[in-house]
């Protein structure tokens, strides 16, 4: 008996006879198959070493996201790095980094080939660093945009630190307007240095010259976003500006343990107006972390949150960063879809600046409204790792108990202003006084009428009696 064929061997014959069916590729007998092996080498060889791809922190935005709010991602005054180098409407600016640049190096009296040789040495670290492949620049030439940007910056951080240091030509700390698009466009996802070339070129030569890190210098800098007053041995960890600035809205020191985790899902939380129509309260949380959101006995307490026109870069670009960087502690897409939840009209909105929870510098209401619904466009949340998973199930659940409907009912329709509380008490005193006087009247018909005096002094006392009790339960009812 003649052996069988191996089992193995025949599925691999088949898969491979309907690829090549699949691709119109099938080859005669013993005529070797065409090889896509040395195309994949290739390809792969192009990918950056795994090593690599953990030194990533910048990123250029995902562009289903970036097609949602295109400007909220882009430089409007200088660029920095490659992704935006040498964008027609940022070129104005390259004479005047280039000036900076020339500044700094006089500052200290510094030799240029230096600041070259260290830059070139971490070359490679420092293109790693981008998610995306550099193509476009030689060695040369980004050594020389990583030191013309990142002398600007230095200079730039020493001059606001110093408020003094202010020739002709310098727009940016003379005019406001400038010097505030400037500070935005630091912050944006797309057009960052890492912070480790600035430390190295800054605080690795400058050492016994300068009495401040270049930490601190930013720290300086961004000081209007530091709402937590955070201190410098607390940001070690900052991979660039735009990490530093949301380093500053997340909690401090992050939570050492995840959300809970086996909670119900949910798909949206009620809108504050509906929470409030079934008696939930809004208060401010004296607290200088967005985060600190908490909730407990119908009172749902929230930090105050300022809204200007630069928030919407701020947030997207912030948002942006955890898509790309931090999908895990996503605290700040999930600070968005929090808000989100609870703004669903100008009226939502109307309610939080009532409460002081939103304190609206945009002027209308409408504007609030559309910032945290268009933020989350293109974005996803993790359900099964919301930050505030537990308060979202907790409202959801307040929301269900019809008692706390019937008792904001009761409390809006018969006590909702001063005049409907009189009415609504001299209706009960008229109901009290109508039982009595016809409690007295079966009394008096029955008895003497000694007997229905003092019936009627008992019956008053009762009146008073349940009176007070309705007035006790009212009380209750609406605390």
């Amino acid at each position: 008996m003649s052996p069988g064929p191996v089992h193995g061997t025949e599925e691999i014959d088949v898969e491979v006879g309907l690829d090549n069916e699949r691709a119109g590729n099938i080859a005669p007998e013993n005529q070797p198959l065409p090889s896509y092996w040395d195309r994949f080498k290739k390809t792969f060889g192009e990918l950056k070493p795994s090593g690599a791809c953990n030194k990533c922190c910048i990123y250029q935005v995902p562009k289903v996201v970036r097609d949602t709010d295109e400007g909220a991602y882009t430089p409007q005054v200088v660029s920095v790095g490659p992704f935006h180098r040498g964008r027609e409407t940022l070129k104005s600016m390259e004479a005047l980094k280039l000036r900076y640049f020339k500044y700094f190096l006089s500052r200290f009296d510094l030799e240029l080939q230096g600041f070259v040789d260290r830059v070139k040495q971490c070359e490679q670290d420092i293109r790693d660093c981008y998610a995306e492949e550099i193509t476009g620049l030689n060695a040369d030439e980004f050594v020389e945009m990583i030191l013309v940007d990142s002398g600007f910056i230095i200079e730039l951080l020493l001059r606001d630190r110093e408020r003094s240091r202010r020739d002709a030509d310098d727009e940016f700390l003379k005019t406001p307007t400038v010097s505030t698009c400037v500070a935005h466009d630091l912050i944006l996802l797309e057009n960052q240095i890492p912070l480790f070339v600035l430390k190295d070129l800054y605080d690795g030569v400058l050492t016994s010259t300068s009495n401040s890190s270049v930490l601190e210098l930013a720290l300086y800098f961004f000081e209007d976003h530091n709402k937590q007053g955070l201190p410098l041995d607390s940001l070690d960890g900052v991979l660039h500006f735009a990490d530093l600035i949301r380093t500053f809205f997340i909690p401090a020191p992050p939570p050492d343990t995840s959300p809970q985790r086996n909670l119900p899902a949910f798909s949206f939380v009620n809108s504050a107006t509906r929470l409030s129509n079934v008696g939930l309260k809004f208060k401010v949380k004296p607290s200088n972390c967005l985060l600190d959101v908490k909730f407990e006995n119908g009172v749902l307490e929230i930090p105050t949150f300022g809204i200007y026109d630069t928030t919407k870069l701020l947030l997207r670009n912030l948002m942006a960063l955890e898509v790309c960087h931090y999908p895990n502690d996503s605290y700040i897409i999930d600070y968005v879809f929090m808000m989100n939840f609870l703004i669903d009209t100008v009226e939502d909105v109307d309610l939080l600046v009532e409460q002081g929870i939103i304190v609206n510098w945009l002027g209308q209401s409408a504007g609030v409204t559309t910032l945290f619904n268009n933020a989350t466009t293109q974005i996803s949340y993790d359900n099964a790792n919301f930050y505030f998973a537990q308060v979202c199930h907790d409202l959801n659940e307040f929301y269900k108990v019809n008692w706390n409907r019937w008792k904001t009912t009761l409390n809006r329709e018969y006590f909702g202003n001063p005049w409907k509380t009189v009415s609504t008490y001299a209706a009960v005193t008229l109901l009290l006084l109508a039982g009595a006087q016809t409690v007295c009247s079966v009394i008096s018909v029955k008895n003497d009428l000694g007997t229905a005096g003092v019936s009627f002094s008992l019956v008053l006392l009762v009146f008073v009696f349940l009176f007070c009790m309705v007035h006790l339960l009212v009380k209750l009812i609406l605390k």
